[in-house]
């Protein structure tokens, strides 16, 4: 029938045995609705067609008449809005092609959970009564003039009636876990965010799991069951992922929460093992363990690839990117190092510099880790032992030192050969220093070897030369050795 029509035709045989307050709530919807309509108020149309359907159902007259004042008041507020009109509780909620008013079961449920009176509570309880359908199994439509199903919204209906202590309402209780056993609705169950359905399955299986009729137990293990099968699942998917998709880490701690609360109601080894990985997994922070430690000086300057950097040996459990803090003396960070490492040992290295690149002066240096994983979990590690930057100021230590002149026709060769020791500045060079009377000559080696022998033709008139070596490290420390003379004859 066209709305416009329905407004003004006389009752109907349902209406006739509405009592007389729920035909003087028809009538008052009626009239607020017209005046609505009349002024092309927003959403108008709906609580036309509410009204419509409410005169097939006498219990929802009430529920009419609020959805109209309340349209008539608000017209369609943003999803989200609840309100409190003729006595009856309403939210303002998604529907095709906008909002509208509805009943908000939730709320009416948590307040008759809490009711103090038993006059507050037959009235509360006959409310939401109007918006259930079914008989030994209720599901609750937030329209009371036609059915309705919403796992979320049962849910919270369930809560809400969990909190009484009336018999009456037990029943209830009973009546709505059992809706859940429904086959097409618990398969339906797994369509919704993991979150969602461990939510629903805790608060089914905390109001009935241990309590009620064996139907309504049943139905919340069962619930629970699948929830943790889905939970166990998640963690195969991706250590930081939840249904599929990269997760943040309030997301990682609720999927945690929400599981370790329900293996308790709805006891499996299996279950509880899985839950356990997940929490090491994903709301844990990386554990570091120290392997090598910094505890002997290192020589970063010249860049001569000896000791030019310090690593710090470690251990994790998880894939992290870790970060190398660096600290001076007076707390200052000097530098900061960054890696990603795989679980199992790994290091992360020093080169001595600070955040400029440049050289930091020689000292000891205190250090702490951070490793994050990638679900956002943190841990911070204070080092152990301390990084030590030294210079070397040790010169080479010559072991042997021979030069001698060889001729070979017109030709004159010197052949040079030495064994030093150096250790911190290995790229040690050399030169032959010649003096005789006036005439000095410095003749270089051109290598950085610490034991070689090499030739050198050379141009030396007769006379006797005095000889020595000269040795230079990469830190400027130099020292000389003075062998036999060469004598050219």
């Amino acid at each position: 029938m066209c709305v416009a029509v329905a407004m003004l035709v006389a009752p109907t045989g349902a209406e006739a045995a509405c009592t007389a307050v729920q035909r003087g709530d028809t009538a008052e919807a009626i009239k607020v609705v017209a005046g609505l309509r009349a002024a092309g108020s927003s959403g108008w149309q709906d609580a036309a067609g509410v009204l419509d359907r409410s005169r097939r159902r006498c219990t929802a007259a009430r529920f009419a008449r609020a959805v109209a004042v309340a349209t008539r008041g608000a017209g369609t507020p943003p999803a989200g809005r609840r309100v409190r009109v003729v006595g009856v509780d309403l939210l303002s909620t998604n529907v095709p092609g906008g909002t509208a008013w509805r009943l908000d079961v939730a709320r009416i449920a948590a307040r008759l959970g809490t009711a103090r009176s038993t006059g507050a509570a037959t009235v509360l309880r006959a409310e939401l009564r109007s918006a259930a359908t079914g008989g030994a199994a209720l599901a609750w439509s937030d329209d009371p003039t036609r059915a309705g199903w919403d796992a979320g919204r049962q849910s919270a209906v369930v809560a809400g009636l969990a909190a009484s202590h009336d018999a009456r309402d037990a029943a209830l209780l009973d009546a709505a876990v059992r809706a859940y056993a429904v086959p097409r609705r618990m398969a339906a169950l797994a369509a919704l965010p993991l979150l969602e359905h461990l939510r629903i399955a805790n608060r089914v299986a905390a109001a009935r799991a241990d309590a009620g009729s064996l139907a309504a137990r049943r139905t919340a293990r069962a619930l629970g069951a699948r929830a943790l099968l889905r939970a166990r699942a998640a963690r195969a998917r991706g250590w930081s992922k939840v249904d599929g998709h990269w997760a943040t880490l309030a997301e990682h701690r609720t999927l945690v929460a929400q599981s370790r609360a329900l293996v308790t109601r709805v006891p499996s080894p299996a279950a509880r093992a899985a839950v356990t990985a997940l929490e090491r997994t994903l709301v844990v922070a990386p554990a570091v363990a120290f392997g090598a430690l910094p505890v002997e000086p290192f020589y970063p300057w010249p860049r001569d690839g000896a000791f030019d950097s310090q690593g710090v040996g470690l251990v994790v459990d998880k894939p992290a990117s870790i970060t190398l803090s660096i600290y001076a003396a007076d707390g200052r960070v000097v530098r900061t190092v960054a890696a990603t490492v795989d679980p199992g040992p790994g290091s992360i290295a020093w080169d001595g510099a600070g955040s400029d690149g440049a050289a930091v002066a020689p000292d000891a240096y205190r250090y702490a880790i951070d490793a994050t994983d990638p679900a956002g979990n943190h841990m911070r590690v204070p080092g152990l032992e301390e990084f030590h930057v030294a210079r070397d100021t040790d010169v080479p230590v010559v072991r042997s030192a021979t030069a001698r002149l060889v001729e070979a026709g017109h030709v004159r060769r010197i052949v040079a050969g030495w064994d030093v020791d150096e250790v911190h500045s290995p790229n040690v060079r050399s030169w032959l220093l010649l003096v005789s009377g006036s005439d000095h000559r410095s003749i270089a080696l051109h290598t950085t070897l610490q034991q070689a022998t090499v030739r050198r033709v050379v141009d030396l008139p007769k006379g006797t030369w005095s000889t020595a070596f000269v040795f230079l490290d990469g830190s400027g420390n130099r020292t000389s050795r003075r062998v036999a003379p060469i004598v050219v004859r």
